[in-house]
């Protein structure tokens, strides 16, 4: 059996030391129940150069698809890495926590793959690379609201004093 050049660069692909996004939250790792809290990646496409048997190839791994994993049960994929929120503005990306309580926050990139041989055209590899990022903690907490006629100076005794 022959190995073609396209077949080596689909098996180093899967291999390849593709660095992870970085999850990111507004607010920075915290939140608050029954509110959004905002999340995106630092992703990139990635550019790489080898050489395989003898011939320079250059090899594209392009982010397609992000795997979130919120810690709470609750998952979604996105084919968007998402975007810091500005101030005062929703999130374009966000999950809301039901319950207080700290949550492991777990984001794989999914990347597609291209080639290029000698500095011809690209083209596809077949397959996908799947890369975890570095999990990230996030602090929910609880909302409450009470109303009272004094403040905590005046009653160190009250609700949430």
């Amino acid at each position: 059996m022959q190995i073609s050049l396209p077949d080596i660069v689909r098996e180093e692909f899967q291999n390849f030391d593709i660095p992870p996004s970085v999850i990111h939250s507004s607010p920075d790792g915290w939140g608050v129940s029954q509110r959004k809290t905002g999340f995106w990646a630092d992703s990139s496409t990635r550019e790489f150069d080898m050489t395989l048997l003898g011939v320079p190839v250059r090899v594209r791994a392009t982010p397609v698809e992000y795997r979130w994993d919120f810690g709470d049960g609750q998952s979604e994929t996105t084919n968007s890495a998402g975007a810091r929120p500005r101030e005062g503005e929703d999130p374009a990306f966000a999950h809301v926590y039901r319950k207080a309580g700290t949550y492991t926050v777990r984001l794989t990139t999914v990347y597609r793959g291209e080639f290029s041989v000698d500095g011809g055209g690209w083209m596809p590899i077949a397959g996908r690379a799947a890369i975890a990022s570095e999990p990230v903690q996030m602090t929910i907490y609880r909302y409450h609201r009470y109303l009272v006629d004094e403040d905590c100076v005046q009653n160190p005794g009250g609700p949430d004093c």
